[in-house]
C-alpha cells in the first residue's frame, strides 16, 4: 500500500471496478453497440479510465513500472491521440454576446494532461508514445511553460515555448505559478525548498472549488489518489535532492529511481 487515506480493500474494489468498466466498453465497441456519433466520446472517456486504473494500482502498491502498467499507459495515450477533437477540453470564454474557445485548457483538463505527461516522464515511456502527447497539445495550440518543460526533456530538439497562450487566467497560473518558477530556478537548494512548500501547502489546496477536493469522501468511490506526479517529474528532470519532502503523502517517491 502506498496511499495513506484508503485501505487495501478499497483499492482492490476500485481496480476491479475500473477494469470492468473498460471491459464493458470494449465489448460494446467490438459488438457495434455504441452509436457512431458517440464512439469518440466513449474512447476519450476510456483513456481517462485507463489513467485512473494506473493511479489506483500505484496507490494499491503495484509495480508501477511493470509491462502491464506500460501497456495501460500506451492504451490511454493512443485513445487520446486517435480521438482528438478540435476544441475539446479547452476553455470557453464568454463576453457579452461573444463566445470564444481559447487556446488554454479548463482546469480539470489541464490537470489530466499534466498528469499523463508527468507519468510519461517518470515511466520513461518510449519516444513513439510520448510524441503523441506533444502532437496532441500542439494540435490544441496550447502553450504552457510547465507542459513544455516536460516535453523538452523528452524531445531535446523541440523549440521551447517563449510565451504562453493564456488569454484569461483560470486557476492554472494562479495555482501552479510556483511550479513554473521552480522549473526556471537555477539554484537547486531554492528549488527544493520551494517544491517542499508547494507539496505541503499548495498541491491539495489547489483543488479547492473543483470536484477533486475531498474526492476521497465521494459516495461513488471515485478516488484513486492525490499523487503529485509533476513534483516527481521536476525532481527527475532537474536532479533535485528530495530528502526534505520525500515522505510527503502526495509525493510519489518510488517513481524516482
Amino acid at each position: 500500500m502506498r496511499d495513506k487515506i484508503k485501505d487495501i480493500s478499497y483499492f482492490n474494489e476500485r481496480v476491479e471496478a475500473l477494469e470492468n468498466s473498460i471491459d464493458r466498453r470494449i465489448n460494446k465497441l467490438e459488438n457495434n453497440l455504441i452509436k457512431e456519433e458517440r464512439i469518440s466520446i466513449v474512447k476519450l472517456s476510456m483513456s481517462t479510465t485507463y489513467r485512473n486504473l494506473i493511479i489506483a494500482k500505484y496507490s494499491r502498491g503495484d509495480n508501477i513500472k511493470s509491462n502491464n502498467i506500460i501497456d495501460l499507459y500506451t492504451q490511454s495515450v493512443s485513445l487520446m491521440y486517435e480521438n482528438w477533437t478540435e476544441g475539446s477540453g479547452k476553455f470557453v470564454h464568454s463576453k457579452g454576446n461573444t463566445t470564444t474557445i481559447l487556446d488554454q485548457y479548463t482546469f480539470s483538463n489541464y490537470l489530466g494532461i499534466l498528469e499523463v505527461i508527468s507519468l510519461g516522464v517518470l515511466l520513461s515511456i518510449s519516444d513513439t508514445v510520448f510524441n503523441k502527447l506533444i502532437i496532441y497539445v500542439e494540435r490544441d495550440r496550447v502553450k504552457d511553460f510547465l507542459l513544455d518543460f516536460l516535453f523538452c526533456y523528452k524531445d531535446k530538439a523541440k523549440t521551447p515555448v517563449v510565451e504562453e497562450s493564456y488569454q484569461v487566467f483560470f486557476h492554472i497560473n494562479e495555482r501552479y505559478g510556483r511550479l513554473k518558477n521552480i522549473i526556471q530556478e537555477p539554484n537547486n537548494k531554492i528549488a527544493e525548498q520551494e517544491l517542499k512548500y508547494f507539496l505541503e501547502k499548495e498541491w491539495y489546496a489547489s483543488f479547492k472549488g473543483t470536484p477533486m477536493y475531498g474526492l476521497h469522501k465521494n459516495v461513488h468511490d471515485l478516488y484513486v489518489g492525490y499523487w503529485c506526479f509533476i513534483a516527481a517529474a521536476i525532481v527527475k528532470i532537474k536532479d533535485l535532492d528530495d530528502s526534505t519532502f520525500r515522505d510527503n503523502k502526495y509525493y510519489p517517491k518510488d517513481l524516482i529511481t
